[in-house]
């Protein structure tokens, strides 16, 4: 790991930071961590080390010393100061749309249909609504099913937004910091919809958090549905056989699918 490190910092000393895959350390005035999804990156990357930001911080990419985004499977970004804090949902809620505000412009790139993982297949079966895989455990498919059948199409606008800020906004003080962009393109309002969902599942958020989102609103209501249906698929998509991780999950996010299904 030193060796990679090296080619990013001159500085040679680097610790491990906890949290996320486990997978990220700091050298200096840098994070570096393990990229899962190459092509993507290197597109946000050069985007986004340069894109003007306003009222928030943003933890921009940087190139290695030899000029890339990525050495060896590992990409830099700037280390902030801040720290994670639970609860503040409406700071929190504010940051993302001033944050995702900003990037309303940058148009969707001819090849991110054709960058594919674990997360954008997830995404795209919670959108689409195609036919669950066949390769998946028949009782999570049966579970994934009851859900499927409250599907509905919406028809939003959607521009470029960082689709996974639940444990990503950090505070200075009382100014947000955002790390760890996702890019994804949906509706802009499908980011605080994730943030919520996934805040109440794995922070202990409590539900009536919910209330800061028009719920009764029908196109609100489809993309809870589509954030509970994307992060239970997840675990599938590496595993299609992983039922046991399905069922965490689903365990996690029960509270807001009982929510789903009595409305």
């Amino acid at each position: 790991m030193k060796e990679v490190i090296q080619k990013f910092s001159s500085n040679p000393d680097f610790s491990i930071l906890h949290g996320g895959q486990g997978d990220a350390f700091r050298s200096g005035n840098l994070v570096i961590k393990k990229v899962f999804e190459p092509e993507k990156y290197r597109w946000y990357a050069e985007l986004l080390s340069r894109h003007p930001f306003f009222d928030v911080k943003y933890s921009r990419p940087v190139r290695s010393l030899s000029g890339s985004f990525i050495e060896e499977g590992y990409g830099a970004t700037q280390f902030l100061d801040g720290e994670f804090i639970a609860g503040r949902m409406k700071e929190k809620i504010q940051a993302s749309k001033t944050f995702n505000r900003q990037l309303k412009d940058i148009p969707k790139p001819k090849n991110f249909n054709l960058w594919i993982s674990p997360w954008t297949r997830a995404q795209n079966l919670a959108w689409n609504n195609f036919q669950l895989p066949v390769e998946f455990d028949t009782n999570a498919s049966r579970d994934l099913g009851e859900l499927f059948r409250l599907w509905k199409p919406i028809d939003l606008p959607v521009q470029l937004i960082h689709v996974d800020l639940s444990g990503n906004i950090l505070f200075d003080g009382d100014v947000p910091v955002i790390i760890d962009f996702t890019p994804g393109f949906f509706p802009k309002e499908y980011a605080e919809v994730l943030l919520l969902s996934d805040s109440i599942a794995w922070f202990d958020e409590p539900l009536e958090s919910l209330d800061l989102l028009p719920i009764n609103k029908e196109s609100t209501f489809q993309m809870l549905l589509r954030a509970v249906l994307f992060r239970l698929s997840v675990p599938l998509f590496f595993d299609p056989a992983n039922y046991s991780g399905f069922i965490k999950e689903y365990r996690c996010f029960k509270s807001v699918i009982n929510i789903l299904k009595n409305a």
